[in-house]
């Protein structure tokens, strides 16, 4: 808020390992390594960080002592000086309940921010809300791949109507999904739960000179469950299926489209 940091929401970022497991990692570790994310705890949780595998669930450890600096002059975010604490589930896991808590080493994140939302406060309530575009688009540069795996919409090439209801319409949207990260994105059929879903919300601007006075949504819908993945190169990010199970996973770089009837039904 005006520039300073006011605390960080729930959520969660992927540890991409830069080397072999060390043999001597125990079994239990060395199998979840390329699954590991930190999580933002919601606030009254015994710990603020912790790190977990994000198939399992399994809690490997609990952070304490971290601080949070923010600049605002180069909207980058540090967090230092977390000591690593042995997790009562991975003591449990290692046969060994009594290291529960034991400090076995250190972590500190660094990362570049770009604002997605910005909104003006007056007297408290929201007066305005603006989503600034990301830098890539402002200057007209292809996105470049970032750590770990991350879904983007890359294209929105069509709208079709399907069906009506009274004074409603029903409209689908097609969508095309690309990985703008350097790691597969799981992209497993139902039953499996672990894959990507996709909204098709309607919204539009309106009022005043430029038409962007008033925010208004206009529709909303269920959410459609991904399924696999075709490996296109839609988004021009050099699509890489070497050592990626396609299909199942959106490779590195990879697109997947969706048409506007398939989203639809």
């Amino acid at each position: 808020m005006n520039g300073e940091l006011r605390g960080l929401e729930p959520g969660s970022i992927a540890l991409v390992p830069q080397m072999r497991p060390n043999p001597l990692l125990p079994a239990v570790l060395a199998v979840s390594l390329k699954q590991l994310v930190v999580e933002k705890l919601s606030a009254g949780a015994a710990f603020d960080l912790a790190v977990r595998d994000v198939r399992t669930g399994l809690r490997f450890f609990n952070v304490e002592g971290h601080q949070y600096d923010y600049d605002a002059k180069t909207q980058s975010l540090n967090i230092h000086g977390g000591r690593l604490l042995i997790s009562d589930e991975f003591a449990r896991a290692l046969g060994r309940p009594s290291d529960a808590g034991t400090s076995v080493g250190n972590i500190s994140i660094g990362a570049a921010l770009q604002p997605i939302e910005v909104t003006q406060l007056v007297s408290g309530e929201p007066k305005s809300v603006v989503m600034p575009p990301l830098g890539e688009a402002t200057r007209g540069e292809v996105p470049t791949q970032t750590s770990g795996p991350d879904v983007i919409v890359g294209d929105l090439p069509d709208v079709e109507q399907l069906g009506s209801a009274g004074t409603q319409v029903g409209l689908g949207i097609a969508t095309t999904s690309c990985n703008s990260g350097n790691q597969p994105v799981d992209w497993f059929q139902l039953p499996d739960t672990d894959h990507p879903v996709v909204p098709q919300n309607l919204y539009r601007m309106s009022g005043g000179a430029d038409n962007t006075e008033r925010f208004e949504q206009a529709g909303q819908s269920w959410l459609k469950h991904t399924f696999f993945a075709l490996e296109d190169d839609d988004c021009a990010l050099g699509c890489n299926t070497s050592g990626c199970g396609t299909g199942s996973h959106l490779c590195p770089g990879c697109s997947d489209p969706y048409s506007a009837n398939l989203n639809g039904d």
